[in-house]
């Protein structure tokens, strides 16, 4: 949404068939973590608002999030937990 909610353009390239559990920002960047995607999911990062995402998370091995939570006022600071 560009105008705080009023309406809302779809943004799909690369989550056909994902379930996103959680979406935050830190700094300008988004982060989302999906659920039940095995060694396909995790947590991934989209510099431009949604529009491509990619998936920053490879070190995680399969391990499913529970959570994700950003600090919108500094850059690259991401917190995450998981059941494990």
């Amino acid at each position: 949404s560009a105008d705080s909610g009023e309406t809302f353009q779809p943004l799909n390239r690369g989550f056909v068939s994902r379930r996103v559990n959680a979406v935050t920002s830190s700094g300008e960047q988004l982060y989302l973590n999906t659920v039940q995607d095995g060694p396909f999911g995790g947590v991934f990062s989209s510099p431009d608002q949604g529009g491509t995402w990619k998936l920053s998370s490879a070190s995680l091995q399969g391990e499913s999030l529970l959570l994700v939570a950003g600090v919108p006022d500094q850059s690259g600071v991401v917190f995450a937990a998981s059941e494990s």
